[in-house]
């Protein structure tokens, strides 16, 4: 690529925007189909009957641990991505008409460099259309796993299927057979039209996409962390605003790397997990000081955030065997201290509500963290935090919350003291 052109960029990247149920079908009964068959039949993928059901128990109250509120921010929209492993495809509604044409959904990004990107972001100032998140890939990369530049305009007049064009009925969807452009190429498709009358020009936002039109993927959508049949990416990079979130997302990177799977067991692909890094603008704005050209290119990328897993030394070992025994004393003697003192009721038993209290940690890039995985002492949960079971197991808390949440307590205190990193405690009822 010529180097000089600073409007050219190596790299495609992906928006995420807050969620916005306007860009949804209203009143759906069941998940959108991922394609529709050769016979026009939608066909939805079982991922995403699950993570339908799944966000329906979400939003009536149960717990799942990345269902989506309604109007959930566009970090929140990235983190679920992460979650999942893969960028999930879509048909892009606007006014309840698909943007997408064709049987196939499809992922859409953008080879605009960065500092148009951002700048267009903000001028358009639409949170639930364009948002400083995004995820980057290699543009080379990308186009070998199937990612395509769209096809703006027709050379003649734009025509959709009517009830006698063999094309009609095989998607939301699709132009007719006289506009020349295949069924598995109509993803790529974008109106366009210069007439001031009726002017539609999207040209602007040098869009790509992507979408299964091979049908060899696995997942619904395009897979990033995910393992698939999909080239390795060599580098990834995730884009956010502040640096607390760069902290944040580069955790649940590496929580999920030492999970190896999320809960709809789907396999991790631990080598694009290594091969993410995080920027935020916070960062890249104090490390350069021409912010407003900047491009991916120019980016010290080896300077941002990545997970970098390490062997514990014999020495840190010791000591996290040592700081777990004394924190295990500490919660045993909580524990016997809030029984004595607990009001009981007439029956003897504590007058409190039964539950569980268990030591966490969510710092996930720390030598401490892997000494307590290596000794099997930290569980990894739901890319969030780990989970020490071990620490207060089997301590007599005649089931009440109160006594198991003293152990807790007493225990993640004596091991911030003593490993220098922070401990708390998850408690539920029962």
């Amino acid at each position: 690529m010529n180097q000089n052109r600073i409007d050219l960029s190596e790299w495609v990247i992906h928006f995420v925007h807050d969620r916005d149920l306007n860009h949804y079908l209203e009143d759906m009964d069941s998940p959108l189909p991922v394609r529709f068959d050769s016979l026009g039949k939608p066909l939805i993928h079982v991922l995403d009957q699950i993570t339908y059901e799944d966000q329906n128990a979400y939003e009536n109250g149960l717990y799942h641990p990345y269902g989506l509120d309604a109007d959930a921010s566009a970090y929140s929209v990235l983190k679920r991505i992460l979650f999942d492993g893969y960028i999930k495809s879509g048909w892009s509604f606007r006014k309840r008409k698909p943007t997408i044409y064709g049987p196939q959904s499809a992922v859409c990004f953008t080879e605009m460099p960065l500092y148009a990107l951002l700048e267009y972001a903000s001028n358009r100032n639409n949170s639930s259309s364009v948002q400083s998140y995004g995820i980057a890939l290699r543009k080379q990369e990308f186009f070998k796993a199937g990612g395509r530049p769209v096809i703006y305009g027709l050379s003649g007049n734009h025509k959709e299927a009517s009830k006698d064009d063999s094309y009609f009925g095989k998607g939301f969807r699709c132009l007719a057979s006289s506009c020349g452009i295949a069924l598995n190429e109509q993803y790529r498709y974008v109106a366009m039209n210069l007439d001031k009358n009726k002017w539609i020009d999207w040209t602007h936002e040098r869009e790509w996409r992507w979408a299964d039109a091979r049908e060899s993927y696995e997942f619904p959508g395009f897979p990033v962390w995910v393992e698939s049949q999909s080239p390795k990416l060599s580098q990834i990079l995730v884009i956010v605003k502040e640096a607390w979130e760069a902290k944040d997302f580069i955790d649940s990177v590496k929580t999920h790397y030492d999970e190896r799977g999320n809960i709809y067991d789907s396999t991790y692909d631990r080598e694009n997990l290594q091969n993410t890094a995080v920027v935020s603008l916070e960062e890249i704005e104090q490390q350069l000081s021409s912010f407003s050209v900047i491009r991916l290119e120019d980016l010290p990328l080896k300077s941002f955030s990545c997970i970098a897993p390490k062997k514990p030394s014999a020495e840190v070992l010791e000591k996290v065997k040592q700081a777990l025994k004394e924190a295990r004393k500490e919660a045993e003697k909580a524990a016997k201290k809030d029984r004595d003192i607990a009001p009981r009721n007439k029956d003897g038993y504590i007058a409190d509500v039964c539950g569980f209290a268990t030591v966490v940690t969510s710092e996930a890039n720390t030598e401490i963290t892997d000494a307590l995985i290596s000794l099997d002492y930290a569980s990894p949960c739901d890319g969030e935090q780990y989970y020490l079971f071990k620490t207060t197991s089997g301590i007599d808390t005649e089931q009440a919350l109160r006594v198991a949440e003293a152990a807790a307590k007493a225990a993640a205190k004596k091991l911030s003291e003593l490993l220098g990193q922070t401990f708390s405690v998850d408690s539920r009822w029962d």
